[in-house]
């Protein structure tokens, strides 16, 4: 019996998680406007002409994708997307726009 409800609940609790991303704040069709470097760990993000400032860390695990994205931006003022953490200003995700 008990291996059964487990069976039954497993699933459902993993459709239920949260997911990543639903913990971030979206900035959608933005140029990037600089990238800098702070310390060894950061760079510094300031995007459009709203002149806010974001840090990617090198700890996060999409970092030289996410680094690359920006600074393609920087150069040929494409339009990207970019997932800000919550109650920080901390860039975890950064998506080309199509």
């Amino acid at each position: 019996m008990k291996k059964s409800i487990l069976i039954l609940v497993f699933p459902f609790f993993f459709a239920c998680a949260p997911k990543q991303e639903a913990n971030l704040q979206w900035y959608e069709n933005e140029i990037i406007e600089q990238v800098n470097v702070e310390t060894d760990s950061t760079y510094i993000v300031q995007i459009g002409m709203k002149a806010q400032a974001f840090y990617l860390a090198k700890s996060n695990k999409n970092f030289e994708q996410n680094l690359k994205l920006l600074k393609q931006s920087l150069l040929t003022k494409e339009k990207i997307s970019i997932g800000i953490e919550k109650n920080t200003a901390k860039i975890q995700v950064v998506k080309t726009v199509k």
